[in-house]
């Protein structure tokens, strides 16, 4: 009887064991699948950071670029109004004599 009870007993450890040799494959199976993808996704990481990174360097050249621009046009405009000023002025100088 202790006999039979004890090769009942060994033949559900090696049951148990097998199960858990068995848990621990699929846990390794799923780590390194786990593994693979988090490699892919640092890939996309660092493609997402340098493309963020160039994206800054031409948003800083644009606004360099538009700060130029905006410098530009306020000189041209200043230089083509100095001009129209002065005949406003003529002009204004004029009609007020002639109501005179």
């Amino acid at each position: 009887m202790q006999i039979a009870s004890l090769n009942d007993m060994y033949k559900r450890l090696q049951e148990y064991n097998t199960s858990l040799q068995q848990y621990n494959s699929k846990l390794q199976s799923e780590l390194a699948a786990a593994n693979e993808t988090l490699k892919g996704v640092e890939r996309e990481k660092a493609v997402i950071v340098e493309e963020i990174s160039t994206l800054r360097g031409q948003h800083s050249l644009l606004q360099d670029q538009l700060t130029s621009f905006k410098v530009s046009r306020y000189t041209i405009l200043c230089s083509f109004s100095a001009p129209f000023q002065r005949i406003r002025f003529t002009v204004s100088y004029i009609f007020m004599e002639a109501l005179l």
